[in-house]
């Protein structure tokens, strides 16, 4: 991936992939649901601005999912954004904490515009966001 970073915050490091011409979005540490909405707040205006119709969401370096903040994610936030565009998420999952991972489980089957799917690793993420239209 060749990206440039947009904008930074203690939780997240948000890029655009220039090849792809999709955000990457790299989630760190032990986000908070307020510090999840702010940094969402801001993926928002980008995806508005950049008119970007695919996210790469990477939580592989997440050591304490939130669960409020996944569920909110979900329900709140994804629904509203794809009216600016969205329309592909793949979401890598994090190894260290599995109680994050069910929630997202039970959610993003309840999604369907935007499309959501989860991997493993980042590779495969990225192999099925490069394939979808």
């Amino acid at each position: 991936m060749v990206t440039r970073l947009l904008h930074e915050t203690p939780v997240l490091a948000l890029s655009h992939d220039e090849f792809t011409d999709w955000l990457y979005l790299e989630w760190y540490g032990a986000p908070t649901l307020a510090q999840v909405q702010e940094s969402c707040a801001i993926i928002g205006q980008v995806l508005r601005e950049d008119n970007t119709q695919k996210v790469l969401c990477d939580i592989s370096q997440v050591v304490h999912p939130n669960q409020e903040a996944v569920q909110w994610a979900l329900t709140e936030w994804l629904p509203t954004v794809r009216n600016v565009g969205l329309r592909y998420v793949a979401w890598v999952y994090s190894q260290h904490y599995i109680i994050g991972r069910e929630t997202f489980d039970r959610l993003h089957v309840l999604l369907t515009d935007p499309v959501v799917a989860a991997f493993d690793d980042l590779a495969s993420a990225y192999d099925w966001l490069q394939q979808q239209a």
